[in-house]
């Protein structure tokens, strides 16, 4: 016999939860704490699952039957609806579906990861460029041609790094809101080679030992800008770290007696502490700073 908004009002808890039917998988929860829950059986896949649809009075008997009448449209689809379900949680959960919201959220959430403070100064560079154009569209309206069309501004411009970096980037605010529930696709991946490709920049190097024997020399008889610039260069060259790591230096952060530089996680690349041998050269040319 089916439910009725008396019989569920008249309806008291026990010392253990009880089910009550009412039609077609539909059910009352009452729980000893006198909570009224719904609650739908069905079966996906081969497995019983159970939905939740709230308590009463808040969710009445005629929502939870049309929430149960959804779930079943869903089944007769063969969509499980219990994933439905997660999904529009997340979506509710989420936020904004703005790009800009988004890109927003993804922002906060690689700072919370610790990423560096110039990662993230890289990204919101980047997104300026694409929320200019698509800041207050909803993401999942937003298609590729819209997109191409931020890109062919820097492309006139011949900003070809510029622009795939800025496709890059937009990529992972797509890829963010599809995980979030609030868009199907990512379109950037539909442009790759839309766009002119950008012509990579060979940086000059020296590769002949003669030649690299006479650049160690020339540094040896540096004289110029301060005893602080010729130590930084023969560092570089026997150490060969990423010059901000080294020129942000402690005394803390040299073990002599180890023979050990250990770079902070703080200023090293990969976000983790990071530990360079000390050749005989260097700790002499840093034992000689410390005279």
């Amino acid at each position: 016999m089916s439910l009725t908004d008396t019989a569920i009002r008249n309806l008291k808890p026990s010392d253990k939860p009880r089910k009550h039917a009412d039609a077609e998988g539909l059910y009352l929860l009452v729980n000893p704490n006198g909570s009224k829950l719904w609650r739908m059986k069905f079966r996906y896949g081969g497995k019983e699952k159970t939905l939740s649809f709230g308590a009463y009075p808040a969710t009445t008997l005629k929502h939870a039957r049309a929430l149960r009448d959804e779930a079943k449209t869903s089944l007769a689809r063969a969509i499980d609806p219990s994933v439905t379900a997660k999904i529009e949680k997340a979506q509710r959960l989420a936020g904004g579906n703005s790009f800009k919201e988004i890109a927003e959220e993804l922002l906060t959430k690689k700072e919370a990861e610790g990423k560096a403070v110039a990662t993230m100064k890289n990204k919101r560079f980047y997104l300026r460029f694409a929320s200019a154009d698509l800041g207050s569209r909803p993401i999942d309206d937003i298609k590729a041609p819209e997109i191409l069309i931020t890109l062919r501004k820097l492309e006139k411009r011949e900003k070809l790094a510029t622009a795939g970096r800025v496709r890059a980037v937009i990529g992972e605010v797509f890829r963010y809101a599809i995980a979030t529930g609030r868009a199907e696709s990512d379109p950037t991946g539909a442009l790759r080679g839309a766009i002119k490709a950008a012509k990579p920049k060979h940086q000059s190097a020296i590769t002949d030992e003669k030649n690299f024997g006479d650049l160690l020399r020339a540094i040896d008889a540096y004289e110029g800008r301060g005893e602080g610039v010729k130590v930084a260069l023969q560092l570089m060259a026997l150490l060969y770290p990423r010059p901000g790591e080294l020129r942000q230096a402690e005394w803390k952060e040299f073990d002599l007696d180890k023979a050990i530089w250990t770079i902070p996680a703080s200023r090293a690349k990969m976000r983790r502490d990071h530990k360079k041998p000390l050749p005989p050269q260097a700790i002499a040319i840093i034992k000689g700073m410390q005279c």
